[in-house]
């Protein structure tokens, strides 16, 4: 069986009109004004229900908080020694409160750098993280490890 790679449908401008258009499966659907946020808020709605209809799964509909919990799960479950959870779990529950805390209900497909950096600022304005990371790898020379 040969396996199809599915390159999503493009974001286009309709000329005559000058919306935007994405063609899926024959159909013309028009997203608004081309370039706005709202024609491209539009797009990426439409593309996540292609995508659905694409594949069998749902794991373009995941949010944070799904993925945390998941995660979570997998921590729980291979961070062990002695028949008992390690520091790791701790330190896996603790960051992923800021996670949760800041994009919880987002869909995991929105989630990135913007997100990320808000992310990183409520656990340095906790405490929980230091500004800049300090350069170089863990046990280079210069560094207090």
């Amino acid at each position: 069986m040969v396996r199809r790679i599915l390159h999503p449908p493009t974001y286009q401008f309709h000329r005559s009109s000058g919306q935007a258009r994405v063609r899926i499966d024959g159909r013309d659907h028009y997203l608004g004004t081309y370039g706005s946020p709202e024609s491209h808020e539009r797009y990426q709605d439409l593309i996540h229900t292609w995508r659905l209809h694409q594949c069998e799964s749902d794991h373009f509909t995941h949010t944070i908080d799904d993925l945390a919990l998941l995660y979570l799960a997998h921590a729980k479950q291979h961070y062990h020694k002695d028949d008992r959870e390690t520091s790791e779990v701790h330190c896996t529950r603790s960051a992923l409160r800021f996670l949760v805390a800041t994009a919880g209900p987002k869909r995991a497909r929105d989630f990135g750098p913007k997100l990320l950096k808000e992310v990183r600022d409520q656990m340095v304005s906790a405490g929980c993280a230091a500004r800049h990371p300090p350069a170089g790898p863990i046990g280079a020379p210069g560094r207090d490890d």
